[in-house]
């Protein structure tokens, strides 16, 4: 009995152990590298953030097959003051000048910095919470914009060296660094005329990750859908699923309905991450939904629908 007793505790103890160690934290700072353990060790002095805009884009590689998920994205500011930022992400304008087709934006946050100091200044939390998939063996290219100047880097020399950055089997790919024949990192607008890119350009802040070597089993939970059900009007907002199904192996489909919460429901059929970024239309009120499937099972859980209606009223 009593061998049974501590059997038990340890068996416990373990799943808890191995629970958290499958979902453990991990980041990648461009200017203190060396804060953070690198599993491939790397000497780097930490960027300076000698240059800014109102955008830059970095690369996230996930050499892992099972995935990557993108928990947090925090950039460098010298100001303070309200800002908003959106996070879109590529898998095909993978370096070079940056381009508006191919893109999808990830979340769309507004804020207050409160950046100061000397460059590189102090590192800003732009997006928490994305639960953004970077599915294995993939190669994502990202975009962070800002209405105020965000730090960044010019790469060149040894002020950007090294230019990838790899930790967990993920590897953040800035600046200089070639992909396709050409830089993966640019400074501006998203889209914006050639002239008004500079290159290259490297990202200068920090990513925030876990990632899934579990595969889910049983019937997956994301049943809440969290984001603004009243924003203002002609505005992109986004929403996302929050859960505690952590695991891989996890489909998601989002599904809308003009009539009530219960449907009936029409398939949106480019919409399945665990995340939505859309421009709600008015009057509204439209429902959402998402229905995440675990493959191994196949069993499936539906979120409660969100109602959204823009705001009608002003100031919004």
């Amino acid at each position: 009995m009593t061998k049974n007793y501590y059997y038990k505790v340890l068996l416990g103890f373990m799943m808890v152990f191995c629970g958290f160690a499958a979902q453990a934290q991990f980041n990648i700072n461009t200017v203190t590298p060396n804060s953070h353990p690198l599993t491939i060790p790397q000497i780097s002095t930490g960027y300076s953030g000698n240059n800014g805009q109102s955008g830059i884009t970095f690369v996230i590689r996930n050499t892992n097959p099972y995935p990557c998920i993108l928990d947090s994205v925090g950039n460098y500011m010298t100001t303070s003051g309200s800002l908003t930022s959106t996070l879109s992400f590529t898998s095909t304008n993978l370096s070079g000048y940056t381009t508006l087709a191919g893109w999808t934006a990830i979340n769309t946050n507004t804020f207050t910095s409160t950046g100061a100091g000397a460059a590189p200044g102090t590192l800003q939390m732009f997006h928490k919470n994305l639960n953004f998939t970077i599915p294995g063996n993939s190669v994502y290219r990202f975009h962070l914009s800002s209405t105020q100047t965000l730090r960044y880097t010019t790469a060149t020399g040894t002020a950007t060296s090294p230019d990838s950055f790899n930790n967990s089997g993920v590897a953040l790919l800035v600046g200089d660094y070639i992909l396709n024949g050409d830089s993966v990192g640019f400074g501006g607008a998203l889209g914006d005329a050639i002239g008004s890119q500079f290159r290259p350009r490297a990202f200068t802040g920090a990513v925030f990750y876990h990632v899934l070597s579990t595969p889910c089993v049983g019937q997956p939970n994301h049943d809440t859908i969290v984001g603004n059900a009243n924003p203002c009007p002609g505005v992109q907002t986004c929403y996302s699923l929050k859960g505690n199904n952590p695991n891989s192996g996890l489909k998601f489909q989002w599904l809308q309905s003009s009539v009530s919460a219960t449907g009936p429901w029409t398939v949106m059929p480019n919409d399945t991450f665990s995340f939505k970024c859309l421009v709600p239309p008015q009057p509204g009120p439209t429902y959402y939904t998402c229905v995440t499937t675990c493959v191994a099972s196949g069993l499936t859980d539906t979120a409660k629908a969100i109602a959204v209606s823009p705001a009608t009223f002003s100031p919004y």
